[in-house]
């Protein structure tokens, strides 16, 4: 991004301010700086854009450089600025920051204008205040109106790079606004979890995983050993597919993406049983022999049977006590003692 030709980049900064719907007037007083940006490029025998680049060219054609240090500028000279500021940002961030809202609406994708009413509703069902309620909308609505520039249609393939760089765009700003935004975006984002927008999350501080369960439909909240937060992340740095997904799991083979609904990872574990020559009995042998094995070592852990069926996702506790029969060393506590058993009546 940093390396790309200059003209190739005022092509995609022209292209996103159509976007943004500037208006023609603008868009003219743009187009005539870049011409002069590029002769001034061309005499330098530069041909990629940098911010010293873009300081130079200022204060070669308009001085601005010790009045902008001075806080002298007028508001025809900070538009000046805003030229190279704006070229700058696009090549950092592949969007165009700081910019003034002129309408209220500042969403024009139908998706994220829902998502972005829905999030309204919800902040006026927890009784937040107005002002909060419009400040948490506005500011999350610029966090979306980023995301759509970074060519991101829904909440799925929201990732966390995309947060991490979008806060990174307010780099320059005071503590307070920062922290408005953060405040803001975490209100957004516990929306998104609790109205099932996005339905998976680790909790790596607080050591637990949170995902809505498939039978049940219900929020589930298991604990995450070391172990296995350590092997997730193992995963995600050195065993996972270098593709850009908002799932954590997805195929080795091409084409890579998240694994279908139709397999159930059933061949990957039917696999992994012959290469370890256990007998299949001739009956199929998935997930659901993972699931009959995890509730009997549970049982072996004497976990309540509750607990099991939480894990599980039965709704009807019931369901669970059919693993009952597998515990066999409770069974042997039930047993009768023989002598007792013949002895005379």
């Amino acid at each position: 991004m940093h390396n790309r030709p200059l003209v190739d980049l005022l092509k995609d900064v022209e292209q996103e301010m159509i976007r943004l719907h500037y208006s023609e007037g603008t868009l003219t007083f743009y187009r005539r700086r870049w011409k002069m940006l590029m002769e001034f490029a061309r005499e330098r025998c530069e041909t990629a854009y940098s911010e010293q680049l873009g300081f130079d060219f200022i204060e070669h054609h308009f001085g601005l450089l010790k009045k902008d240090s001075e806080r002298k500028l007028k508001t025809s000279e900070v538009q000046e600025l805003r030229v190279i500021r704006m070229i700058g940002d696009y090549q950092l961030h592949r969007t165009i920051l700081r910019r003034c809202y002129k309408f209220k609406q500042i969403l024009s994708d139908p998706y994220w204008i829902g998502i972005s009413n829905q999030f309204r509703e919800y902040c006026t069902a927890k009784s937040y205040a107005k002002a909060t309620i419009n400040h948490y909308v506005k500011q999350s609505a610029t966090f979306v109106d980023y995301l759509t520039a970074q060519g991101t249609t829904s909440c799925n393939v929201m990732t966390i790079d995309h947060i991490n760089n979008y806060i990174k765009t307010l780099a320059g700003y005071t503590y307070k606004t920062v922290e408005q935004n953060i405040c803001s975006l975490r209100a957004f984002f516990r929306f998104l979890l609790e109205t099932g927008k996005v339905t998976t999350n680790f909790h790596w501080e607080e050591k637990k995983l949170v995902f809505t369960q498939s039978k049940t439909k219900e929020t589930v909240n298991l604990p995450l050993p070391s172990e296995v937060g350590w092997a997730v992340i193992d995963y995600l740095k050195c065993g996972r597919p270098k593709f850009e997904s908002p799932y954590v799991f997805l195929r080795h083979l091409a084409p890579y993406g998240p694994f279908s609904e139709g397999d159930h990872l059933h061949q990957i574990i039917a696999d992994y049983m012959g290469r370890a020559y256990l007998p299949t009995l001739k009956k199929r042998r998935g997930m659901h022999s993972l699931r009959h094995t995890l509730a009997s070592m549970l049982l072996e852990k004497e976990t309540p049977l509750s607990v099991i069926s939480d894990i599980l996702g039965h709704t009807d506790p019931d369901s669970t006590k059919v693993y009952l029969k597998v515990d066999l060393r409770k069974l042997r506590e039930c047993a009768l003692d023989l002598e007792e058993g013949t002895g005379d009546v």
